[in-house]
Order: structure tokens, then C-alpha cells, then sequence
């Protein structure tokens, strides 16, 4: 089974990664996604590609350095805020 590697200066599983985030329950709300998913990725040690940047976000968010996979020199930009009209 492949994992995502997580830096050393980061969480060093993905379970202690949604630990530090506030658990499933937490990440669930803020991504929208059930708290089964979120205990999935745990369980599997392994974050679904299409969430990283998701996940990215809250890690900096929470003040911590967990970057994915390849993202080691690359900075993580603000989404836009979008215009009321």
C-alpha cells in the first residue's frame, strides 16, 4: 500500500495529521466530507489527491508545516474572495 509521505518536520502519519487538525469530525465540516471519509484517509494513511491542496490549506491554517507530496518550494496562495453582487 503507498502512503503519502509527510515531511519530518511535519505530522508523521496522516492520522496524527487529522489529530492536529481537530479529528475527523472537524475537517469533515470544514471540507465538507463525512467524518467516515476523514477516518478512511487515517485508517489508509493516505489523503485522496484532489483534497492536498484542501488539506494544505487548514495545515497552514493550524500553523502547521505539513506541505503534500511535491509541494517542497512551492507557496500556497489565499482563494480569491469571491464579489457579492
Amino acid at each position: 500500500m503507498e502512503t503519502n509521505p509527510i515531511p519530518s518536520t511535519g505530522p508523521a502519519t496522516v492520522r496524527e495529521l487529522v489529530r492536529q487538525l481537530g479529528g475527523p469530525a472537524k475537517i469533515g465540516r470544514e471540507l465538507r466530507v463525512t467524518p467516515e471519509a476523514i477516518s478512511n484517509w487515517s485508517r489508509l494513511d493516505r489523503i485522496p489527491p484532489g483534497r492536498m491542496l484542501d488539506v494544505w490549506r487548514l495545515a497552514q491554517a493550524a500553523g502547521l508545516s505539513w506541505r503534500p507530496p511535491g509541494a517542497d518550494g512551492l507557496a500556497l496562495t489565499p482563494r480569491p474572495v469571491s464579489q457579492a453582487a
